[in-house]
């Protein structure tokens, strides 16, 4: 992930993006279905813009900060939408499947419902992409 992807490099997260929350939505997940939903780096990003607000967000909003967090020799706009289509297409429904996430596809409207063990094991993913991005960066 760059350093462009805000909350990385030396941006502080707000101290309300390390608390794991639970809603009464929130889906009761085995350890293999969190593991499955932390897997891919794109929706490991995902989960981390998501654990940092409470309210529904749009895919758009998704998109560029996706976009932001990823380095890309495509042009800004070619890797915009070749984003824009992966969320689309398999990681919104994905999560979804798995109930972590209401997608309302005509909308676009994503709201997350949180879930403490895979945040908390998320934390320690997103610290590990972050070491490995700073020694590809040293190399």
């Amino acid at each position: 992930m760059s350093g462009d992807c805000p909350g990385h490099d030396d941006e502080p997260i707000p101290e309300t993006a390390h608390k794991p929350r639970t809603t009464d939505q929130s889906p009761e997940l085995t350890l293999s279905q969190i593991f499955a939903a932390l897997s891919n780096r794109r929706r490991r990003v995902l989960l981390e813009y998501f654990r940092r607000t409470e309210e529904s967000v749009e895919r758009a909003d998704l998109v560029e900060y996706v976009v932001a967090c990823e380095s890309s020799s495509e042009s800004r706009d070619e890797h915009r939408e070749r984003v824009a289509i992966d969320i689309h297409h398999t990681h919104l429904p994905k999560l979804s499947g798995m109930g972590l996430v209401e997608y309302d596809e005509r909308s676009s409207a994503v709201r997350y419902y949180g879930h403490p063990l895979l945040e908390s094991i998320l934390e320690a993913a997103i610290d590990e992409d972050r070491g490995r991005d700073r020694d590809r960066d040293r190399d």
